[in-house]
């Protein structure tokens, strides 16, 4: 099963409230909390959820056990905003064209399991892994990509896990609909 989960701000006599999605493609719960902290994921999901998540990076989706997939569109958008910013910094450019590829390559990979077979899949899974972690020692970063590359890190266990699931996507657009 596989499970897109969101929060978004909502206003609820002026004060912040979060209004929260937990869905599938057949049905969504939703809730409005004062929190946009773990309890209410562990209040709705409980402790252990057997699919995957696929979420937007939130912290808050960490505290429970479960396969979870963060938000691949959301990563990549922070990475060119710092871009945006810093246009001189040509190895941010670098750096995300190259883990842009790896994300592709995932896709790939994850479309091409079945004819592969799961030796060769389990192979390159594993190179692409290799290329992620490559990627995560990049040389002499300036501080603005140490910053960048502190935020993939922060994401990595949840950065590929869509590739060994069928059908689960890298981005959680859905639960952004959902919302």
């Amino acid at each position: 099963c596989t499970l897109f989960a969101d929060e978004t701000g909502w206003r609820i006599k002026g004060n912040l409230w979060w209004l929260w999605v937990f869905g599938t493609e057949y049905s969504a719960y939703f809730s409005i909390d004062k929190s946009r902290g773990s309890d209410v994921v562990l209040r709705i999901l409980g402790e252990i959820f057997p699919g995957v998540m696929v979420v937007d990076g939130w912290g808050a989706y960490t505290s429970i056990i479960s396969d979870q997939q963060s938000c691949m569109a959301h990563l990549l958008r922070k990475i060119r905003k710092f871009y945006a910013k810093f246009p001189e910094l040509k190895d941010i450019a670098r750096f995300y064209v190259k883990f842009r590829r790896i994300i592709r390559d995932g896709e790939r990979l994850q479309g091409f399991r079945k004819e592969y077979g799961e030796e060769k899949f389990l192979r390159r899974f594993a190179r692409l892994e290799t290329r992620l972690e490559e990627l995560l020692r990049w040389p002499n970063p300036d501080n603005v990509l140490r910053n960048i590359i502190a935020k993939v890190r922060r994401q990595q266990p949840r950065i590929l896990t869509f590739v060994r699931h069928p059908g689960v996507p890298c981005h959680n657009n859905f639960a952004e609909y959902l919302i």
